[in-house]
This record gives C-alpha cells, sequence and structure tokens, in this order.
C-alpha cells in the first residue's frame, strides 16, 4: 500500500513539475532588472555617490558605457554642487509608476514597452522622464541586460552608440561646476 502512495505521489509531483515552465517567469525577470535598473540610478542621484548598475547592462554597449560615464558624472556634480553650497540640490524621491504596455520575446531578446508615470510637479532627476520607454534586453549568462533603452528625453550622448563620452576626473568635475556656478 506504501508502494502504491508512492507512486501516486511522485506521479503528482511529474505532473506538476511539466506543468511548470521556466520561461512563464520571462517577462517577471524583465520587470525586475528595469525597475531595479531606474532604483540604483536614483539611489546614487539622492545619495549623491555612484552606484554599480552594471549588472543591469551589457556594457558591451557603448551606449551602456555612456550611462554609467553620465551618472558618475552627475553624482560627482551634485555633491560637489551641494558642498559648495552653490544651490539648491534635490535630495527627495519621488514616485514612479511603472506601466507595462508590450512585451516581446525573440528567443533570448526581448522588447518591453512601457510609460513611466511621474508627478509632473516634482523634479525627477534627468534620466527620468514621463512617457514611452523602449527597452531591448538579452539574457546573457543567465541574466536579462539592457542593450538599448530609448525614450522621449533622450539625451544626446545616449544616442551614440558609436562614441563613448569622455570620462573625467572628480577634479575637473568639479573645477567645471565652480566655472558655471562659482
Amino acid at each position: 500500500m506504501k508502494k502504491h502512495y508512492c507512486i501516486l505521489f511522485l506521479m503528482i509531483i511529474l505532473v506538476l513539475l511539466i506543468g511548470c515552465n521556466p520561461l512563464d517567469n520571462r517577462p517577471n525577470a524583465l520587470k525586475s532588472t528595469i525597475e531595479a535598473f531606474f532604483d540604483v540610478q536614483y539611489d546614487a542621484y539622492i545619495t549623491m555617490e555612484y552606484k554599480n548598475m552594471t549588472t543591469f547592462l551589457d556594457m558591451s554597449q557603448i551606449q551602456n558605457q555612456n550611462k554609467v560615464i553620465a551618472l558618475k558624472h552627475l553624482t560627482t556634480r551634485r555633491k560637489y554642487a551641494a558642498e559648495k553650497q552653490y544651490g539648491y540640490v534635490e535630495k527627495n524621491r519621488f514616485p514612479i509608476t511603472f506601466q507595462y504596455h508590450e512585451i516581446q520575446f525573440n528567443e533570448n531578446q526581448a522588447q518591453v514597452t512601457l510609460e513611466l508615470e511621474l508627478d509632473q510637479t516634482a523634479a525627477y532627476p534627468p534620466f527620468i522622464s514621463s512617457g514611452e520607454q523602449v527597452f531591448t534586453l538579452e539574457l546573457i549568462d543567465g541574466f536579462w541586460r539592457i542593450t538599448n533603452h530609448i525614450y522621449d528625453s533622450l539625451h544626446e550622448f545616449e544616442l551614440s552608440t558609436k562614441d563613448r563620452i569622455t570620462e573625467f576626473t572628480t577634479e575637473q568635475i568639479n573645477s567645471q561646476v565652480d566655472l558655471d556656478y562659482g
């Protein structure tokens, strides 16, 4: 009798495992990657300390290398401007609502179209804007990585897929801030 229960139990487990499709979790994994990407950038912006966001990006892409450099520059500029009291530096974090419209898969690639809903009376970082966002992601080493990101207020450095922007030292950035605001 115990043998029959064991066989029945194993059959139930087998049926449940067959019904589990690891691909069904792909949309949630994509959403997690995109939202974590924004979260890390926003944390860096608020704390004025660069945070590593390369875990979400395909760093072989020039556009993504430029995003990293630009975030380093932005956090350095903000921190120095705050220290020198050159003006008001926003330190509040405002809500972002992610409205996903479409997720398309093509083997190990995906395209995600979403809209960011923001409080229009709040001052968000320059890399966060309301409106449509289109992400292309690729499954690399078991993780979804952003290979391309297009949105309405895309900055010039983000448009480039060929030219890497210049990475300046902290001293060079601080000197420029002094020239701009001092």
